[in-house]
């Protein structure tokens, strides 16, 4: 999967953490999503909303995965995450789906099956 990232053009974001590394300045994991939400807004391309950029996806993504959770891009774009977000949860699925589609070529539905 490497080499077709890197064919792909896509840059990685790598997320490291551990509390301890707090007084170096560096974020704990509940900030990590305004942060990354930012970063995705920055990127902007010609297919993209032209405010959100990439973070638009993120958020479509978000609300896919996390229904019952009311996420707003003015509340992320202000650090405000919904009660009981949970980072490393939504890092585990969006990973699987992601594997999955790389591995299969296929999307999944709502309902996390394969649409064929």
């Amino acid at each position: 999967m490497q080499g077709w990232h890197n064919l792909a053009g896509y840059k990685r974001l790598y997320i490291l953490g551990a509390g301890f590394s707090r007084p170096a300045g560096m974020p704990l994991t509940n900030e990590l999503l305004p942060l990354v939400f930012k970063q995705a807004a920055a990127i902007k391309t010609p297919d993209s909303d032209p405010v959100l950029g990439h973070a638009e996806i993120l958020l479509r993504e978000l609300r896919f995965l996390l229904p019952g959770m009311r996420f707003s891009s003015e509340d992320l774009l202000n650090g405000i995450v919904p009660r009981g977000f949970d980072f490393e949860r939504f890092l585990t699925y969006a990973s699987v789906i992601s594997a999955s589609q790389m591995g299969t070529g296929e999307q999944l539905d709502e309902h996390n099956n394969q649409v064929v």
